[in-house]
């Protein structure tokens, strides 16, 4: 089987990387991108292409949309969809990050939705082409701080606004102490947040982290907050990365939080101001306790690629 694969992996986001690596065992994948268009058309014709993340492709820096890039993206879809005896469309969120009219932003995903073969969903709540996010494999087996020894919490991820990081840091427990984590892209907003965590235990680190460095600070949390609740994404990237180390997810009620909830994995929470002293105290405690072994029958790479031959076959 040849399967076509957008967009190509990248160091700073490895969910492509990974779901790569669990396609390959059903055939030979072939990285492709509209800046090698000929190198993709040469290959002929494709079994299967895989797409994600297009919605966001279309949506300027400042949130509006972009007649250019949405005819751009438009036509690089249909090259993939001509070229391919089926297209399978990975839907990553409900629209994209940070777009200025939500309803804009849900008639560019359901677009691409319409035109798909099939679309793939990343929670089973959403319907039945049901595919686990993949885990972080390759950090899994790191030796991760006890939780009752962990001295902090952790928010790991690109630095947006959408994130609610203010609302997050504003809520925060004085005695507590909260490390934020990843790139900004946004000076102005990263200074911001600085000031706002002024006379509390927050620490800021505005930039990429390497891998080392990012297995170290969220291997060694007693747990992840994600405050994110504007609903665009639908699921959380860097819980999934907690999650591969056993580091259980504390954040605002979202199907996915709902989903991590009954997996045993999460505790969601009605609003930011409900994660006082007492509520982080309980979960350092060990409220919460993930054995990685289960999350990996749930999320692992046989998982994947069984749910991948459904899909795909199916």
């Amino acid at each position: 089987m040849k399967i076509a694969y957008y967009p190509p992996s990248s160091k700073e986001n490895l969910f492509s990387e990974n779901m790569i690596g669990c396609l390959s065992e059903l055939g030979d994948v072939y990285e492709v991108t509209p800046r090698r268009l000929v190198n993709f058309i040469k290959f002929s014709r494709y079994d299967v292409a895989v797409v994600n993340w297009i919605e966001s492709k279309v949506i300027k820096s400042n949130g509006d949309f972009s007649l250019f890039k949405f005819t751009f993206f438009v036509a690089w879809f249909h090259i993939l969809k001509f070229f391919s005896k089926k297209i399978i469309y990975v839907k990553h969120n409900n629209f994209p990050h940070g777009v200025s009219s939500v309803d804009s932003g849900l008639r560019i995903v359901r677009y691409f939705e319409s035109r798909s073969d099939k679309v793939v969903v990343l929670i089973p709540q959403l319907g039945a082409n049901f595919v686990p996010h993949p885990l972080y494999s390759d950090l899994s087996n790191r030796k991760c701080t006890s939780r009752d020894a962990a001295p902090y919490a952790v928010f790991f991820g690109r630095i947006e606004k959408y994130k609610n990081l203010d609302k997050l840091i504003s809520a925060w427990p004085e005695l507590m102490r909260l490390v934020i984590a990843g790139p900004c892209n946004n000076a102005v907003y990263l200074e911001y947040l600085r000031n706002l965590g002024t006379g509390k235990d927050i620490n800021i680190i505005g930039r990429y982290l390497s891998e080392d460095e990012a297995s170290e600070l969220v291997g060694g949390a007693y747990v992840l907050v994600n405050p994110a609740s504007e609903g665009s994404a639908i699921v959380s990237g860097s819980a999934m990365y907690a999650l591969s180390m056993g580091v259980p997810v504390v954040g605002v009620h979202t199907p996915f939080m709902s989903f991590m909830e009954e997996l045993g994995y999460g505790v969601p929470v009605n609003s930011l101001e409900e994660i006082d002293s007492d509520f982080l105290h309980e979960v350092r405690s060990g409220s919460v306790l993930i054995s990685r072994g289960a999350v990996n029958e749930i999320f692992g790479q046989k998982m994947i690629v069984d749910r991948w031959k459904e899909v795909i076959y199916g």
